[in-house]
């Protein structure tokens, strides 16, 4: 090394230099890039839990209090206005639970049942077997459902809290290798 011009040194260890920042450089930007990812799929994983309440459950509160409202009707024409409101709700949310996981499909099913038979008996003029209705079969139904939704929110927020976590260890595995990759620059300068 000592037959080597100064000028030559020098021009080494700038690439050197050169190749290590450049290193660090890319190092960063992919870690900058992971992160975006991690925060993409942390957004895109709450707002799936977001959809299950925006999509599902407030809809199910509104037609459950239509169809209340339809059974205390005190007379035929309050009993049809309520139909009135409730039928484009009921088509709205079957359409929405056609893209519901099966088990979610199927209690929904079984309460449309019990629904219609609510509402049916109350449009019939059967007061007390759609009171008696709504307050046993369908209402069981209702809160079968609604539960079945919440433990698929759980589920959702659950796998959204592991991808945050993700994102923090990520996050936490880039500072380590940044300082790791100053701490070899340094290590190859003073060489």
């Amino acid at each position: 090394m000592n037959n080597v011009s100064i000028r030559s040194k020098f021009f080494i260890l700038g690439i050197i230099g050169f190749i290590s920042f450049f290193s660090l450089a890319m190092l960063s930007l992919n870690i900058n890039q992971k992160g975006f990812e991690n925060l993409q799929d942390v957004f895109t994983d709450f707002k799936k839990v977001q959809n299950i309440q925006s999509d599902y459950i407030e809809p199910l509160f509104v037609v459950r209090e239509s169809i209340l409202t339809l059974v205390m009707s005190p007379n035929d024409d309050y009993k049809q206005r309520a139909d009135e409101k409730l039928l484009p709700l009921l088509n709205s949310l079957s359409q929405r639970f056609k893209d519901a996981p099966n088990s979610i499909q199927e209690k929904w099913k079984i309460y449309k049942i019990s629904l219609e038979t609510t509402r049916q008996y109350a449009l019939e003029g059967f007061d007390e077997g759609s009171f008696m209705n709504a307050v046993s079969d369908e209402r069981e139904a209702f809160y079968q459902l609604i539960f079945q939704l919440r433990n698929l929110q759980e589920e959702r927020l659950e796998l959204s809290q592991k991808t945050f976590n993700n994102a923090e260890n990520t996050v936490s595995q880039s500072h380590y290798y940044l300082i790791a990759g100053f701490v070899l620059i340094g290590l190859i300068s003073f060489l």
